[in-house]
């Protein structure tokens, strides 16, 4: 088997991405319907702010329903920071481990026969002949 398949590298670069949409989302939701209207551009104002706000809706979502998809907005830029450094963690154990040698290197042929094995193995076991 691959030592890894997905490199933290990648998971760090998909969490960073995933903190920064998320967190601007959630703070352009509450700059949008914080009510005071201060320098906020009437294209930002968001149909589904609560009810009773500057510019918002007289009629529209309740404020506490609207407060829960904010929260949840910050909950996802906490999860994705999370997974983002826990992806850190794994890149910085799996280049230390690097740097002492204790990884080996695959040998190309090697994982192709490992390859080829576990294909045989699947055909026979599922009798997929035909594809």
């Amino acid at each position: 088997m691959l030592l890894r398949n997905n490199p933290p590298k990648l998971a760090l670069w998909f969490s960073s991405i995933f903190v920064i949409v998320y967190l601007a989302s959630a703070l352009l939701s509450l700059a949008a319907c914080d009510g005071s209207g201060a320098g906020i551009p009437g294209g930002l104002r968001r149909a589904e702010c609560p009810q009773g706000t500057v510019g918002g809706p007289a009629h529209g979502v309740q404020k506490a329903i609207w407060d829960v998809m904010v929260v949840f907005q910050f909950l996802s830029v906490v999860g994705y920071a999370i997974h983002g450094a826990m992806a850190w963690k794994v890149h910085r154990v799996i280049r230390g481990r690097e740097e002492r040698g204790e990884i080996e290197a695959v040998d190309p042929d090697e994982e192709a026969a490992t390859r080829q094995r576990a294909r045989e193995l699947w055909h026979k076991q599922y009798r997929m002949e035909g594809l």
